[in-house]
C-alpha cells in the first residue's frame, strides 16, 4: 500500500514539475512574441503567440490563453489591411485608374498621408489604396465611370427630396421632423462552413438588429433562427439593437446556419430650425454628459478641442456653430477607405485620425463631427446601420446627430454630402442645395442599429471582437479558435433587403 502511494505522489510530482515547466515556457514565449510585436516583426510575433496559446490550454491557463487569442487577432487584423508591396499598390492604382500617369502615381505613394505601415521591415500599404487615389483626387474620381454612374443615381434619387421639400406648405412655427416613411423587410444569414470551425470549444455570436430610434419605428416580425442558440431576448429598445448566441462547437454536426428575419419602418427627416429658438442646455442632464463626453474614438484631445474652437470662432448658437462644423469636414476633410480594423488593433481613436489626417470614410467622418460639436458643448453622436439609397441594396454605413434644445436630435450625413464633388456637371447651386440637405435633413433609405459608436456589447465581449465601433454584421468569439472567428464572419454574411412600401419611382 505504501509502495501504491509512493508511485502516485511521484507521478503527481512529475506531472506538477511538466505543467510548471510548460507555463515557465509559455510565459517566456509570450513575452517574446509581445517583444516582437513592439518591433512591427509581425510575423514572427503571430507564431509564438500561436505556441504560447498551445502551452497555455494544456495547462489549463484560459486566461494567458485568451491574451494569445487577443494578440494573434491584433495582427490579423493589421496584416489583412495592409498586405501591398510599393510595385503592388502602384499596379493596383494603374488597374483602377489606368489613364494615370506613373509619375503622378509614384509621387502620390510617397506622400506622407498615405495609409501604410511598416511589417517585418517593409512598408506596406492598405489594401484600398487604389480607391483611395481615385477619391483623394477628384479629378480622378470623376473621370471614372463606375463612381459618375453610382454617385450619380446617389444624387438622383435625393434631388426629389430635395424638391420635395421645396414644394412642402408647412404652418408658420410649426416642426415636422418625420416624413416619408418606407417599410423594409430585412434578412440577415450567416453561413460558416463546418470544417472552418474547432471541433468544440464555444462560438459566441452578437447578431444586429433594427432599433427604435425617432425616425425609426415598427420594428417588428423577428424571427431569428435557429433558436436554440439564442441565450437572451433580442433587445431593440436600447442604443444598440442586437440578439446574443452560443453555439456549442461539440454538437455541430453541419454547416452553421443562422437566419434572422425581421421589419421595420424609416421615415426621413425634415427639420426647419429656428435658430432663435433652440433653447439652453441642461448642462447637468445625464444625456449632456454622455454626449458631450471625450471617450473611445469620439475623442476630442490632442488638438481637436483646438480646432473646434478655431472653426466656431465667437458663434455660441449650438445649431449655427454646428453647420460650421459641418461645413469644414465636408469641404476639408477627403472621403477615402479607412483602416478600421487595424486602428482598432492599436487602439487609435477614429477622430484622431481624421484630424491628423484630414481624410476619413462615413464612420471617420461622422466620429470626427461628433468629436468636434462635443468639444464645444454641443452633444453629438455617431450614428450607424446601413444605408439602402440604391434600391435593394444595402451597405453598411454611419452618420452624425446633434442635439439641440427644443428640436431633439439633428442628423447630418457629411461623406454623402460629398457625392456632389465628384460630379463635374453640377452647378454651385446645386452642389450647394445637395450639400445643405444634409445637415438637418435625412432622407428615409437607412437601417439604424446603433444610435452611437464603441456601445459595450450584452452580454460583454471577453476578448476584442473584429471591431469594437461598430456592429453592422454578426460580431464573434471562440474559445478554441487561434484566427479570429471575425474574418469567417465577414465572409459567410449576407444581407438582404426588401422595400414594401413608401419609396415613389
Amino acid at each position: 500500500m505504501k509502495r501504491i502511494w509512493l508511485y502516485t505522489f511521484i507521478i503527481a510530482a512529475v506531472c506538477l514539475s511538466t505543467t510548471c515547466l510548460a507555463a515557465s515556457r509559455a510565459d517566456e514565449i509570450f513575452r517574446e512574441a509581445e517583444r516582437m510585436e513592439s518591433a512591427h516583426n509581425l510575423t514572427r510575433a503571430a507564431d509564438l503567440y500561436g505556441k504560447a496559446m498551445k502551452l497555455y490550454v494544456d495547462s489549463k491557463e484560459e486566461g494567458k490563453a485568451a491574451l494569445c487569442r487577443a494578440g494573434y487577432g491584433r495582427i490579423q487584423k493589421i496584416t489583412y489591411e495592409f498586405p501591398l508591396t510599393f510595385e503592388e499598390a502602384k499596379a493596383a492604382i494603374k488597374e483602377t485608374a489606368p489613364k494615370t500617369s506613373e509619375k503622378r502615381i509614384d509621387a502620390w505613394l510617397k506622400r506622407p498621408g498615405v495609409a501604410k505601415l511598416t511589417i517585418d521591415g517593409k512598408p506596406l500599404y492598405f489594401r484600398s489604396v487604389d480607391k483611395n487615389f481615385a477619391f483623394r483626387n477628384p479629378d480622378v474620381g470623376q473621370s471614372l465611370d463606375h463612381i459618375q454612374k453610382k454617385y450619380r443615381q446617389y444624387y438622383d434619387i435625393i434631388r426629389k427630396l430635395i424638391d420635395d421639400n421645396k414644394r412642402e406648405v408647412l404652418t408658420p412655427g410649426a416642426v415636422y421632423p418625420y416624413k416619408q416613411p418606407v417599410v423594409y423587410q430585412g434578412k440577415w444569414t450567416l453561413t460558416i462552413e463546418r470544417k472552418k470551425l474547432p471541433r468544440k470549444g464555444t462560438l459566441q455570436l452578437w447578431i444586429p438588429l433594427p432599433v427604435l430610434t425617432g425616425p425609426q419605428t415598427d420594428v417588428n416580425n423577428i424571427v431569428v433562427s435557429p433558436q436554440k442558440y439564442v441565450i437572451l431576448p433580442a433587445r431593440i429598445d436600447t442604443d444598440l439593437g442586437l440578439v446574443p448566441m452560443s453555439v456549442p462547437l461539440k454538437k455541430l454536426a453541419e454547416n452553421l446556419l443562422i437566419t434572422v428575419d425581421f421589419t421595420f419602418t424609416h421615415h426621413g427627416q425634415r427639420f426647419r430650425i429656428d435658430p432663435a429658438n433652440v433653447g439652453s442646455y441642461n448642462v447637468k442632464s445625464a444625456l449632456y454628459r454622455e454626449y458631450t463626453a471625450s471617450r473611445g474614438n469620439t475623442t476630442f484631445k490632442w488638438g481637436i478641442r483646438e480646432r473646434a474652437r478655431k472653426i466656431v470662432g465667437d458663434e455660441v448658437n449650438p445649431y449655427k456653430a454646428a453647420r460650421k462644423i459641418y461645413d469644414y469636414v465636408v469641404g476639408q476633410v477627403f472621403y477615402s477607405f479607412m483602416p478600421h480594423y487595424s486602428l482598432d488593433a492599436r487602439c487609435y481613436p477614429e477622430s484622431l485620425y481624421v484630424h491628423l489626417n484630414r481624410y476619413g470614410d462615413c464612420g471617420a467622418q461622422s466620429s470626427y463631427f461628433t468629436a468636434l460639436c462635443r468639444a464645444v458643448g454641443i452633444p453629438a453622436r455617431t450614428t450607424g446601420g446601413y444605408q439602402i439609397i440604391e434600391k435593394g441594396h444595402g451597405s453598411g454605413h454611419f452618420w452624425a446627430e446633434f442635439y439641440l434644445p427644443n428640436y431633439g436630435w439633428v442628423p447630418v450625413d457629411t461623406s454623402i454630402a460629398q457625392v456632389a464633388d465628384y460630379l463635374p456637371d453640377l452647378t454651385d447651386r446645386e452642389k450647394k442645395e445637395y450639400k445643405d440637405y444634409f445637415f438637418g435633413n435625412m432622407d428615409p433609405y437607412r437601417l439604424v442599429i446603433q444610435k452611437d459608436i464603441d456601445i459595450p456589447l450584452t452580454p460583454p465581449a471577453a476578448e476584442p471582437i473584429m471591431l469594437s465601433m461598430a456592429l453592422q454584421d454578426a460580431a464573434a468569439l471562440c474559445d478554441t479558435m487561434l484566427s479570429h472567428p471575425g474574418f469567417l464572419v465577414n465572409d459567410g454574411w449576407k444581407y438582404e433587403v426588401k422595400e414594401v412600401t413608401g419609396r415613389e419611382e
